[in-house]
């Protein structure tokens, strides 16, 4: 908004200047101050500032400038009058006072008019002089005009003009974050936005349009930052030829950055914007921990490690912060894939037997990218929630179909916690590694291992003199030699061996109660589905388990049914054993051939009617190797060699 004013000369060629510069300035043409008409001399002003805020006592200068050649009349006058649209400007304390310029207040036109004070003080030809005055700005307003005027030594009078507007508006800044980044980025005012040493943030800052279009524009920004609480850096940025300011920050330490951006317009309108990111670089550390039997065992080849069947492999992860500001965001997920050694070349085992040379990956892992992607795939369009057992099994899934090109190998898995288990016996290759939630990987960890399942073989030497006990391995019997009238253990009736039931002898010889619930199981096969009087109401036969059930009628009635089946059989059926009926009391008595005999005619029980045969005995054949040894005279070596195919050695005789 700057004004240009040309005075009209005494030859033609003035004239036509004139002319020219009055068709393109119209609005801040060169006027000749009422009853002048002719200027001796060309003047301009130069108001600022252009843009001012609203309801402010602002001060404005004004450079006036003679443009003039030689041979042009120098400036000796000049007057500033008041923009009605704006308050104050009552007298000449509105006017700075200007050294060699007396200066006066024209009341009835509102105006400071200065006066040189000498030649000395005028403003010849191509030289200006700044005078300054302050003013109450309007709540709004665009290109409002100031009107000033320049007089010269032969009191031609030129009126030039320049405008100023109202911006009450704030910049306004805008962020984008490129690169990895988690939580709240770009963070408003209090968040925290986590970013690692690659992340860019870019800042563009443009002026807020409002009832003028376009407004005062941007004028700079300040940019400064601390570096956990200390100040670090900070720099300008000037407003480019759009009046806007673009910046892009990156931070290259690991630690809390505070960032403070304080940006201008050309109103002297500010906004101030602070925000908090936390930059991780470091990505997490993963170690393996083995749960269970173990061997490691230092070679010169490197550590050569042994794990049993029931040995599990646990992960470890954690991130780790080296600022001590807690800048660091956190394990995402831990990785991991076993393959055999002899599944992928090395049929010799040399990455578990020489590991330090041999101990390589041999599964290239996902790009960590993709492997985030799928992450948010499988979360937000699939909808599981993350870690779920859906999520993850959808990760891995996508991993494998995404993230690995050209690829039909095992499937990378994702460690969910649970210690890994493994049984094959072989040389083990575990690769294995941890993403943070920033995208920040830690370098493939590989492990190689044998699973050793086999035990040791023992070995025995037994000295002189030794006599070795009973063989091994027989099916226990019953031994022994039967006592005269043994048979008598078979006389219980077959009321009292139903649960429930009491037997009374006497004439009527009367079985009296009820049967408890499962009261089939004391018979046998016969008894229970072939017996001459019918099988037992109630009872069935089930050849896994025996007779089954629970009689239908009471006491009396099976012992009516089955009265003297059963017991005088099995007495009989006894070699030596023979049924007596005296009077009325019958009874199994005798002796039986042998305790074998005995036992093996009972096969439901041959333990237990062994036990209850007098004169016998249960035996049970020893399950190992045994002897009979003088004692402080036999010698015993015993020796245990690992014989499997990965042994581990160190072998111990317990």
């Amino acid at each position: 908004m700057k004004g240009n004013n040309s005075s009209l000369g005494l030859d033609i060629n003035r004239v036509f200047m004139f002319v020219i510069f009055a068709a393109c300035f119209l609005a801040a043409s060169a006027m000749p101050a009422f009853g002048v008409s002719v200027a001796l001399h060309t003047s301009t002003a130069d108001l600022q500032p252009e843009w001012s805020p609203a309801g402010q006592t602002v001060s404005y200068t004004v450079e006036l400038c003679n443009t003039g050649n030689n041979g042009d009349e120098p400036v000796d006058e000049i007057r500033i009058y008041k923009n009605e649209n704006y308050g104050g400007f009552l007298d000449a304390s509105a006017c700075d006072d200007i050294a060699g310029w007396e200066k006066t207040f024209i009341n009835y036109k509102k105006a400071c008019h200065y006066i040189a004070e000498g030649s000395d003080n005028y403003i010849n030809p191509g030289f200006c002089k700044t005078f300054g005055f302050h003013a109450d700005t309007p709540s709004s307003g665009c290109e409002m005009m100031w009107k000033f005027e320049t007089r010269d030594i032969t009191e031609t009078w030129l009126a030039i003009y320049d405008s100023t507007g109202i911006d009450n508006l704030d910049p306004v800044i805008t962020k984008e974050v490129e690169g990895p980044q988690s939580d709240n980025c770009p963070p408003d005012q209090g968040e925290t936005c986590w970013m690692s040493q690659e992340t860019k943030i870019h800042v563009y800052v443009v002026d807020a349009t409002g009832e003028c279009d376009p407004p005062s524009l941007v004028k700079y920004c300040d940019f400064s930052y601390t570096l956990d609480g200390i100040p670090e850096e900070a720099w300008t940025v000037q407003a480019d030829a759009n009046g806007e300011v673009h910046e892009t920050i990156m931070f290259d330490e690991d630690s809390e950055h505070i960032l403070t951006i304080i940006c201008y317009d050309n109103a002297n309108n500010s906004i101030t914007d602070v925000e908090t990111f936390k930059v991780d670089d470091t990505p997490p550390v993963t170690t393996k921990k083995f749960n269970g039997p173990q061997k490691l065992l230092p070679t010169p080849e490197g550590i050569v490690e042994w794990i049993d069947g029931v040995t599990t492999v646990e992960l470890i992860a954690s991130d780790p912060d080296p600022t001590g500001f807690d800048c660091n965001i956190g394990v995402d997920k831990t990785l991991y894939i076993n393959v055999l050694a002899k599944e992928y070349g090395d049929v010799d085992e040399k990455s578990c037997w020489e590991p330090k040379d041999n101990c390589q990956p041999v599964i290239r892992e996902p790009d960590t990218e993709c492997v985030m992607e799928m992450q948010i795939f499988c979360e937000e369009e699939m909808r599981y929630t993350k870690d779920s057992p859906e999520w993850v099994t959808c990760v891995e899934q996508k991993i494998y179909e995404e993230c690995m090109g050209c690829y039909d190998g095992p499937m990378w898995k994702i460690y969910n916690g649970t210690p890994i288990e493994k049984e094959e016996e072989s040389c083990h290759i575990l690769q294995f590694y941890s993403i943070d939630e920033l995208g920040n990987e830690e370098d493939t960890n590989v492990n190689c291992f044998f699973v050793d399942k086999t035990p040791p073989t023992g070995y025995k030497d037994i000295g002189d003199p030794n006599i070795p006990c009973e063989p091994m391995g027989e099916e226990p019997y019953c031994d022994g030699t039967p006592e005269p009238e043994s048979c008598s253990v078979y006389t219980p009736d077959q009321c009292s061996a139903i649960p429930g039931c009491d037997w009374f002898v006497d004439e009527d010889r009367v079985c009296v109660g009820e049967p408890e619930p499962d009261a089939c199981r004391v018979y046998t096969e016969e008894q229970c589905i072939n017996t001459p009087f019918g099988s037992i109401v109630g009872c069935y036969w089930d050849h896994s388990i025996g007779c089954i059930g629970t009689p239908n009628a009471p006491c009396d009635v099976i012992q009516y049914e089955g009265e003297n089946f059963g017991f005088q059989d099995k007495c009989t059926e006894t070699p030596g054993c023979y049924w007596e009926t005296v009077t009325h009391d019958e009874y199994c008595t005798g002796e039986p051939d042998s305790c074998e005999a005995a036992a093996n005619n009972w096969p439901a029980d041959p333990q237990g009617k062994c036990e209850e045969t007098k004169g016998c005995d249960w035996v049970e054949p020893p399950t190992e190797e045994c002897y009979w040894v003088q004692d402080h005279v036999t010698e015993i070596n015993l020796t245990c060699i690992d014989e499997g195919m990965h042994p581990s050695g160190d072998e111990e005789v317990c």
